[in-house]
């Protein structure tokens, strides 16, 4: 039984075998699958032909208004307010050399009047020293003869005391004589050293005296405190009967002529106006003359927008670049400014450039004759596609300036 079971199983080995000889001897003797050569993928794009465009470059940013002169009305002598003008108040406009202030004068005008004196008292005893010298100088040549003779005379008596006809007791004495007539000339040139060095000494002292009535008049003049210049009043503090103490703020006022605005420009949208106009940037270095001369050849200029509609804004110029730049903000300040709006302003439609005001401030530069104008869409990471003429498209870098809305330059 057990013989019997094992044929069982091998009977079943010999078809097993065959079928997979079968299908080894098919796999080996297959046919590889038929291959196509490859075909070129075509996409539907949308094309836009690009020519060269005469455009304005510009950016845009917001500052408020200052004014480019300011001036604080500082006492610099002492004394109680006599004079205030009726209008120096917050907000009144004053031309220049108007009298804001008088501070009492009494005790300049003594000082004044104590110099004059000292200087008169100076001056007479600079003519008593100048007399005195001419008195001297004409008496020393008297006793210079008198010397002469005397050493003529006891030269003679020399001789005759030699002789045996005069006594030496006669010669001691001519000597003496000698002697003390040697002494005054001595002492009549020392006088007149004294006198010559009393009277620079003199002289000192009038040109002190006369620096003394200078200061005293200009301190005089001090206790009139005038507008600089044209301004408007923004600050007064002072009153009649006040004393007003020298350094003391006693108003401030700032000028019209000219408006400022230190105006922030996003630093991303500052770098792109810069790239779009930096074939003529600066190529030796920063310094006051070459940005100037950047400025110059850029043709940079501003226009200052109040808000208030058409016809309300101002022109302005490009003075200079901020030192810092807003870490928080992430913006630049350019200081751009405008002359005379105070003038040339028109009530209801066109207001002056006021302190304090906030503006938009668009700055611009010269106009670019070969810009490509392309849309943002078209633009990623710095490269573009372009269709050359056999109708594919190649990537290539390009180099972007300033947006304007969805198209860069």
């Amino acid at each position: 039984m057990k013989d019997r079971g094992w044929l069982r199983k091998l009977l079943f080995l010999p078809p097993v075998l065959i079928g997979a000889a079968v299908l080894a001897f098919m796999v080996a003797n297959k046919k590889p699958p038929a291959q196509n050569p490859p075909t070129e993928e075509t996409h539907y794009v949308r094309i836009l032909t690009a020519k060269p465009l005469s455009l304005v470059p510009f950016v845009r940013g917001h500052g408020l208004v200052e004014p480019a002169r300011s001036w604080n009305a500082v006492p610099q002598v002492s004394g109680p307010v006599v004079y205030v003008h009726p209008e120096f108040k917050q907000g009144a406009i004053l031309d220049a050399g108007t009298e804001l202030v008088r501070i009492a004068p009494d005790d300049y005008l003594l000082a004044i009047r104590q110099a004059e004196a000292n200087i008169r008292a100076a001056n007479a005893r600079l003519e008593e020293l100048e007399v005195s010298a001419r008195n001297t100088g004409e008496l020393l040549k008297l006793e210079t003869e008198s010397l002469k003779l005397k050493e003529t005379d006891f030269a003679r008596k020399q001789k005759l005391t030699g002789s045996g006809t005069l006594s030496q007791a006669s010669l001691d004495n001519e000597r003496r004589d000698l002697l003390a007539q040697r002494k005054k000339l001595l002492d009549l040139n020392n006088a007149l050293r004294l006198n010559a060095v009393q009277s620079e000494t003199q002289r000192a002292q009038i040109a002190v005296n006369q620096t003394q009535l200078e200061t005293a008049r200009l301190n005089l003049e001090r206790t009139h405190i005038r507008m600089p210049f044209k301004g408007r009043i923004s600050k007064a503090d002072v009153a009649i009967t006040q004393f007003a103490a020298a350094g003391q703020v006693l108003g401030a006022a700032y000028g019209l002529k000219t408006a400022e605005v230190n105006t922030q420009f996003p630093i991303e949208q500052f770098k792109l106006f810069l790239r779009s106009i930096e074939k003529n940037g600066i190529t030796h270095g920063i310094d006051l003359t070459s940005l100037r001369s950047w400025i110059a050849r850029n043709k940079l200029h501003a226009w200052i927008m109040t808000g208030l509609g058409e016809g309300s804004g101002w022109a302005g110029k490009v003075d200079r670049i901020s030192s810092t730049i807003d870490p928080k903000a992430r913006s630049v300040g350019v200081v751009v400014s405008a002359d005379d709006t105070y003038d040339k302003a028109i009530v209801g439609r066109k207001p002056p450039l006021m302190k304090g005001m906030y503006v938009e401030v668009e700055l611009r530069a010269g106009r670019l004759n070969d810009a490509l104008l392309l849309p943002r869409s078209s633009v990623r990471e710095g490269k573009i596609y372009i269709r050359n003429g056999e109708g594919r498209l190649e990537i290539r870098p390009i180099e972007t300036g300033m947006m304007l809305g969805s198209f860069v330059i």
